[in-house]
């Protein structure tokens, strides 16, 4: 029935171009129009078929004007009925992970189909099939090169960190899978759940909701267990030591968790981080700035060390770490400062010299000439970076 109601609807469009893609942008609101007259028990079954269509004719279509025609409208179906408020169960949501398409990563359609099967699963452990779906919308968008698909890809990093079947290989927070996938399935939930409270940014510090929703998904494990696996967890190789991109997060929630408890119990532990060797600093600098987030809340001269570290080996990588050091060291701060206006200033001589130079080069180019490189012609421009 509704598949039938959509091929009526489609018809009713305007004719699709000849050549060239079609322009669908003013009929956005007739095709909200139809979802909404779109009963609810049809709407996720329909989103899949569009899903299914989209697909397909994306992959074929090429310059056939009603293959385009075709995936453009099921392109904008996917979008109305994802901002319809639809709300699917576990199983569908999982259908929708696995059968989301996107051709370029872009629109406000990336990140529904991961956020619908978070809230399907609230409360509920996270099953295979869900896991596999992430996987397999992973696989969707790992082309993709947007800053909105960039985002999405992140955070299902972040879901199947939590795959017992899909361990890490070389980041140090594998021996937290392994002790989170050994215990009873109650026990292993509370800690997912835990974990699960990711923040959509990467900021340093946690903001009110994050805080207000983590003292109520720490409390079933309890102070002195959660100490007691920061313990076991915060322990490091001395030889060079890999973290990955999910492992860093989940490494930076423990930071956040452990300003709930008695921060004169965590932090000891906490500061153990600082004087680990890092394979690569980026993803170890996300829980580096927590700590430094910590320390200047709550640090005091017992931890006058770890902080001197912290200044000394990450100065101005992080604005939390730029924080700490003014709160504990103001002059070397000020310096830094200093420091990063001249370099500043100097890289804007640099780029000013090199646009004139340019302009000038192109004053010599004979009108008529043909068509002018410009890439080629302002790269050959470029200042060198200067030293520090």
């Amino acid at each position: 029935m509704v598949l039938d109601r959509w091929n009526a609807f489609v018809q009713t469009l305007p004719a699709k171009p000849v050549s060239g893609r079609p322009d669908l942008a003013g009929e956005v609101e007739r095709f909200r129009e139809f979802v909404k007259q779109t009963p609810d028990s049809e709407r996720i079954p329909l989103l899949l078929h569009a899903y299914s269509g989209y697909r397909e004719r994306s992959s074929s279509c090429g310059t056939d004007p009603a293959q385009r025609f075709e995936s453009s409208c099921y392109s904008i179906l996917i979008s109305t009925i994802l901002e319809s408020k639809i709300r699917p169960t576990q199983d569908e949501a999982v259908a929708i992970l696995r059968k989301s398409y996107h051709q370029c990563g872009h629109g406000s359609d990336v990140e529904p189909p991961l956020a619908l099967a978070q809230r399907a699963y609230r409360n509920h452990a996270y099953s295979d099939d869900l896991f596999d779906a992430v996987a397999a919308y992973y696989e969707t968008l790992r082309p993709t090169r947007s800053t909105t698909a960039s985002n999405v890809k992140r955070k299902l990093k972040w879901v199947l960190w939590h795959d017992p079947r899909r361990v890490e290989k070389s980041c140090c927070t594998r021996h937290m899978q392994h002790a989170i996938h050994a215990m009873p399935a109650p026990q292993a939930f509370a800690w997912q759940w835990l974990l699960r409270n990711t923040a959509p940014g990467l900021n340093s510090s946690p903001g009110k909701g994050w805080l207000k929703e983590g003292k109520k998904r720490l409390s079933p494990i309890g102070e002195g267990e959660f100490l007691l696996r920061l313990d076991q967890w915060f322990t490091f190789a001395e030889a060079k030591t890999t973290l990955s991109p999910a492992g860093s997060a989940m490494l930076r929630l423990l930071v956040w968790y452990a300003s709930l408890v008695d921060v004169h119990r965590s932090l000891p532990i906490l500061v153990r981080f600082t004087r680990v060797s890092w394979v690569k600093r980026n993803p170890a600098l996300k829980v580096v700035a927590a700590l430094a987030w910590l320390l200047r809340q709550h640090g005091g001269s017992e931890f006058q060390e770890d902080i001197n570290l912290i200044c000394r080996e990450w100065p101005g990588e992080s604005a939390e770490v730029n924080r700490l050091q003014e709160t504990y060291f103001p002059a070397e701060a000020a310096a830094r400062r200093q420091a990063d206006q001249e370099l500043s200033a100097r890289r804007k001589r640099e780029l000013d010299i090199s646009r004139e130079a340019m302009l000038e080069a192109l004053k010599t180019v004979p009108l008529g000439s043909g068509t002018i490189d410009i890439v080629r012609l302002m790269s050959s421009f470029r200042p060198a970076e200067p030293s520090k």
